[in-house]
């Protein structure tokens, strides 16, 4: 004999129906998939222009994975990755110093 059900605590949201399903995001293939699309577009950019190659690849393959898995997640990504806030001078001006140093 099954236990009965207990009552929703006040102001618990209601129940969802018996039926309705949520929609998920894509899952951890489609992120493996759009990563392995990515590559030989990255390999070649950077194979006929360097610079412009890099930043591609910063753009694409650093930035748009966490984006993607943030969104994902249901998170808002500019707010969770920290890009919705200007980074401090100290801190830009140590990454300048540690690019220029490479």
């Amino acid at each position: 004999m099954e236990p009965a059900p207990r009552p929703p605590l006040p102001g618990s949201p209601p129940a969802a129906p018996p039926g309705d399903r949520q929609t998920t995001a894509p899952g951890a293939g489609a992120h493996l998939v759009a990563i392995l699309a990515l590559y030989p577009v990255g390999l070649a950019a950077q194979a006929l222009h360097p610079l412009p190659g890099l930043a591609w690849t910063e753009l694409f393959v650093f930035l748009l994975p966490p984006v993607l898995v943030a969104a994902g997640s249901n998170l808002r990504p500019a707010p969770f990755l920290l890009l919705s806030r200007r980074p401090p001078t100290r801190d830009v001006l140590l990454g300048a110093a540690s690019g220029l140093a490479l």
